[in-house]
């Protein structure tokens, strides 16, 4: 299942020419906590896309949304090894 989302998210990131990404998932979650490093894999080996910034976190009452997303805009530019 997972790699159907990979191929599907990764399907829509070309057709827009987007290359940069960041793969966010709560990884407390069951699908998430499987599907996420699924996806980060996937993307790893596709050389159309540098590899992408992994971000893992944890809903909690102190977390906030707003960091989330500013660390993952701030890191998913990533470089091709």
């Amino acid at each position: 299942m997972s790699m159907i989302v990979s191929v599907s998210v990764r399907a829509l990131l070309k057709e827009y020419g987007w290359r940069h990404v960041a793969v966010i998932y709560d990884e407390q979650e069951v699908f998430y906590k499987n599907a996420g490093p699924s996806m980060i894999e996937d993307f790893k080996h596709d050389p159309d896309f540098p590899d992408p910034y992994e971000l893992k976190f944890n809903r909690t009452d102190n977390w906030l949304p707003e960091e989330t997303m500013e660390d993952a805009s701030a890191h998913a530019r990533g470089i091709r090894k």
